[in-house]
């Protein structure tokens, strides 16, 4: 009896540990979400050039690395070039995508 009492206990408290992260993990988020929403620009253009750093900065990267590939004679490094940027669209990928709570549905 007492070792049923135990397993069942040890099974309550699996699901209670569960329960907990995902309750952390949810707070997380909220917290991560609302990080600068109470933050104020003090003139709506700063928040206009903020908005636009990621987008320009992706551009500003694909420019130069084609102007590199496009004036290089080199193959070797064109063949480094192409590699480097698959890797950095795979981890690009990974690190903005990857952490969207891919959890099968319960």
């Amino acid at each position: 009896m007492t070792r049923l009492q135990s397993g069942l206990r040890s099974g309550e408290l699996e699901i209670e540990r569960a329960i907990a992260e995902e309750e952390l993990a949810g707070r997380v988020k909220v917290a991560a979400y609302g990080l600068f929403q109470d933050v104020e620009f003090p003139y709506p253009w700063v928040a206009e050039i903020l908005r636009l750093i990621r987008p320009v900065h992706k551009i500003l990267v694909v420019v130069i690395v084609w102007y590199i590939y496009s004036t290089t004679e080199d193959l070797a490094q064109q063949e480094t070039i192409i590699q480097s940027v698959i890797y950095m669209a795979s981890t690009t990928v990974l690190l903005w995508k990857g952490d969207r709570d891919m959890r099968p549905e319960k």
